[in-house]
């Protein structure tokens, strides 16, 4: 559940076929009166987890460059109090209803993993109606790269178990169970997976004396007389954290009842040393392959997305996450929803303020592509048109795109056709300008050369702007409520 609902805006309307290719935004106005939309990018649910924040809200989604991540709120953190409200047994509605109030700066107080509690200032982000962020824009023109906008939604076969009788919050080193000198080499390996990732929440390996104990059971077997039903798929989508890239694994459907050629087994657990046998926390997965995969290569799929409900364990059997990539060339420039070649604001500090580009500028061009004062419609029909026009260059053998709305998309562009693409995204046409939003690839621009050129319009006066913009990286994993 977000904080923030999905209004039916003004813009919206306005905006017609245009932002139909857009997902429903994560902003929101705060009070009914307020000209103002505002963002925080956060979301969470209440936990009913024993040991983690039961009957509080947890943070589940902290989306990167939202006021939620730069205030350094994590998934898993325990909001305890909001601007001194404490929030033990609030609704969500409640919650929300709380952080959506009209106030500048709101002051949580906050339990983390590793840290114990802690003050957050967590200042919402503020945009006008008629604005057009890039975020928006990389959304909508999602079709140019699949690679770097897409959304899908896959459950795994997990099954979490969390000890009653203890409270996480209170844990903040770790260590690992001694290794039989047959395992010490695969453990090793996964060993050190774990504690990348826990050491990235904050908690600390400690040998000596560790709040933690964690072990790894696995087994691998073949399945004697397997019978494979023809119509299961042999291959499932599984998503590579190291990558951040989603991968085809000979992993078969785990709603299916086929039996495969092998299957696989991976648990982790976690005790206190001073009661091995009192389990505080456990996760399982169970596969069945069509062919062999290494212990080691399944652990690394398998064993981030595990602790993802660690130390929160938001669904007790067969989660299901929302997993977004979202990479784009950010310069910070907000565009006039009624006029797309029109500059409507520029976000302090950013690329474009550096450069000197400021709110009612006109946008003639950007690297050499003429952005005139087309409709918004205009330009959803001039978008339509060149996705039908280059479906020709797609790779169509690697099956079609389905995102996280179950909405079929396209495939990625094949290699072979990155030269002719080039010429394609390079037209004299308006739909083409906004491709500077994924020219860090190499079928838009085949050099590392990454300096945008905007010739803008001012005052009467025609100026020409350089300016360099950044490559964001708002790809999330978060947990699907839906």
């Amino acid at each position: 559940m977000t904080i923030v609902r999905y209004p039916v805006l003004r813009t919206m309307r306005m905006l017609g076929l245009f932002l139909c290719l857009l997902p429903l935004t994560l902003w929101a106005q705060m009070e009914p009166t307020s000209t103002l939309l505002y963002r925080l990018g956060l979301s969470y649910q209440i936990s009913s987890d024993p040991s983690w924040g039961r009957g509080y809200p947890v943070v589940t989604g902290s989306e990167p460059y939202s006021p939620a991540y730069t205030a350094g709120l994590q998934v898993g953190d325990i909001i305890q109090q909001i601007d001194g409200v404490p929030t033990r047994g609030l609704s969500l509605g409640n919650v929300r209803s709380l952080l959506e109030r009209p106030t500048r700066t709101h002051l949580l107080t906050v339990t983390s993993l590793g840290r114990g509690e802690r003050q957050v200032a967590l200042t919402p982000e503020a945009k006008a109606p008629g604005a057009i962020t890039e975020r928006e824009l990389a959304r909508a023109f999602a079709l140019y790269s699949l690679e770097d906008e897409q959304a899908r939604r896959l459950s795994y076969p997990f099954v979490y178990h969390t000890g009653a009788g203890y409270d996480l919050s209170g844990v903040h080193t770790f260590s690992f169970a001694p290794s039989s000198p047959e395992s010490k080499e695969l453990e090793t390996e996964l060993y050190a997976q774990i504690s990348r990732i826990l050491e990235g929440r904050g908690l600390k390996r400690d040998d000596a004396r560790p709040d933690l104990l964690l072990e790894c059971f696995y087994e691998l077997r073949p399945e004697e007389g397997s019978m494979r039903d023809a119509s299961v798929p042999r291959e499932t989508s599984r998503y590579d954290v190291q990558s951040q890239d989603f991968v085809r694994l000979p992993i078969l459907p785990h709603t299916s009842d086929s039996r495969g050629s092998y299957s696989v087994h991976l648990s982790l657990q976690a005790v206190r040393p001073q009661s091995p046998d009192s389990l505080l926390w456990s996760c399982q997965s169970q596969d069945m392959l069509s062919e062999a995969m290494t212990l080691k290569d399944y652990a690394r799929y398998t064993l981030p997305m595990m602790l993802q409900g660690f130390p929160f364990v938001p669904v007790s059997e067969r989660p299901s996450y929302l997993i977004r990539t979202s990479r784009y060339y950010y310069t910070g420039i907000l565009y006039d929803a009624s006029s797309l070649d029109r500059v409507y604001d520029v976000e302090d500090h950013s690329p474009a303020f550096r450069a000197g580009l400021r709110g009612g500028d006109q946008i003639l061009q950007i690297n050499g592509h003429r952005l005139t004062s087309v409709t918004p419609q205009e330009l959803s029909s001039l978008y339509r048109s060149f996705v039908s026009e280059t479906y020709r260059y797609r790779d169509t053998k690697q099956g079609t795109f389905v995102d996280a709305r179950g909405v079929q998309g396209l495939s990625l562009w094949r290699k072979s056709e990155y030269n002719t693409l080039r010429k394609v995204f390079t037209k004299d046409q308006p739909v083409t300008a906004f491709a500077y939003l994924f020219s860090f690839r190499p079928y838009i621009n085949d050099t590392d050369h990454a300096v945008l050129t905007l010739e803008i319009k001012r005052g009467g006066e025609t100026y020409t702007l350089s300016l360099t913009p950044e490559l964001r990286d708002e790809s999330t994993i978060s947990l699907d409520n839906n």
